[in-house]
């Protein structure tokens, strides 16, 4: 096999705790024909200082500054400057198993994919526990239609398209990125929906391995996840729907994805309206804006349509969203909601 660089991209804010862990897998790895990117989003704890020392020790660490901007603008610097046939983002606070790249390089070369998706390890820092193997495929229920031994395209996955948004359980071919023009959001905090579906429906092979080649952390207090719960950030999932209807639409390919986009985009809307616990005014602002826009879904198609697509577990939510603006006053003040 031909020695094919791997560029490993890894945006960096304020991680000082978590960032060394990374860096130790990275320059650890089995294979060592890498190129590491690091871009300092702005920190302001030690992590600058613990990304020189290690650039100091490693020659393959290349630092990137810029002012706080966000993940999405942080990743494109890094893809920008990626010199490597093949991309590899990781984020700072999570690490690889020391094999990973030589397993991930055998495999994507041998099927010459675009990318190639895989498994992880999900650790959860709070209740101390491993999930030794998030198996996407077993989730989704796709290991009948697709295996790791294929090449295949989302025209053989249409129902996986719009789950599993995460770069970092992927490995790209970087012509295949820079070719089609494949970006992050950086306008949006919810940077990477958009990336992940470009990617889906704009490559023309796609593989996909069952190793777990990833050590992903959960839960811990800066997680994205957690910040949305009671943040205005969550707001932004309406613009990416937005988005993301613009490009199938510019793309031709509506049509042909039409109810798994609204099945996502319905069952995302209402997944962030449930999640928002303690920040009243944000709830109430948020079920507004998607009440407006389900009133939108119902009057382009119909309400049977639109129920059909919710996951029962969210179906109370829906009924809150919907319910009467009076009553719905009336039943939170005596905390019904």
């Amino acid at each position: 096999m031909e020695n094919k660089k791997i560029s490993v991209i890894i945006p960096v804010y304020n991680v000082e705790k978590y960032l060394s862990r990374c860096l130790d897998s990275i320059i650890n790895q089995t294979y060592k024909n890498l190129e590491i990117i690091c871009i300092d989003d702005g920190s302001t704890d030690t992590s600058a200082q613990i990304l020189k020392e290690y650039a100091q020790k490693d020659s393959r660490i290349k630092i990137i500054t810029q002012q706080n901007s966000g993940q999405g603008t942080a990743r494109n610097k890094g893809i920008d400057a990626a010199l490597g046939e093949y991309i590899l983002f990781v984020d700072s606070d999570d690490s690889l198993p020391l094999s990973a790249c030589q397993k991930l390089l055998d495999k994507i070369t041998y099927h010459d994919a675009d990318f190639l998706f895989f498994d992880a390890n999900i650790y959860d820092t709070i209740h101390n526990f491993v999930v030794t193997n998030k198996d996407f495929m077993k989730i989704y229920e796709l290991e009948d239609k697709v295996n790791q031994n294929t090449v295949f395209s989302y025209k053989d996955i249409k129902d996986y398209i719009f789950h599993n948004f995460f770069p970092w359980n992927k490995i790209y071919k970087t012509s295949f990125l820079k070719s089609k023009n494949i970006k992050f959001d950086e306008e949006l905090t919810i940077e990477d929906v958009i990336f992940h579906i470009k990617c889906f429906l704009l490559a023309d092979k796609i593989s996909y391995s069952t190793d777990c080649l990833y050590n992903y952390t959960m839960f811990h207090p800066t997680s994205v996840t957690e910040r949305f719960k009671n943040n205005i950030e969550c707001l932004d999932i309406i613009p990416v729907a937005v988005s993301v209807e613009k490009f199938l639409r510019s793309n031709g390919l509506y049509a042909e994805v039409e109810k798994q986009f609204l099945k996502w985009k319905i069952n995302t809307f209402l997944n962030y309206y449930s999640n928002i616990k303690r920040n009243k005014s944000l709830r109430i602002l948020f079920r507004k804006k998607i009440q407006n826009e389900f009133k939108k879904l119902i009057k382009q198609y119909d309400k049977d349509y639109v129920c059909k697509l919710i996951t029962e577990d969210l179906k109370p939510s829906y009924d809150k969203v919907m319910t009467n603006r009076l009553i719905y006053y009336i039943k939170s003040k005596i905390n019904i909601i």
